[in-house]
């Protein structure tokens, strides 16, 4: 069995007109990490947190989905 490593990301608080470049940025180093040889990437999606968190985990994963090939993605929690 391999040793698989994964990356943890969360979102820094921004302003809405912050939202598209941080998006951007982030789906950039997912592919990044994906060329780096990680297996996982996970963001956090917890709006009770007092942490920055992501307002809408699948939009951002989709668009993830679309710029890497083999990347394992998911969110830490998914609130419904």
């Amino acid at each position: 069995m391999d040793l698989q490593f994964g990356f943890f990301d969360t979102f820094p608080a921004a302003t809405s007109a912050d939202y598209a470049t941080a998006y951007e940025r982030h789906t950039a180093d997912a592919a990044l990490i994906e060329r780096l040889g990680y297996t996982y990437y996970f963001i956090i999606e917890h709006q009770n947190a007092r942490f920055p968190v992501i307002t809408s985990p699948a939009v951002y994963l989709t668009g993830v989905a679309m710029a890497t090939k083999k990347l394992r993605i998911g969110a830490m929690v998914h609130l419904a």
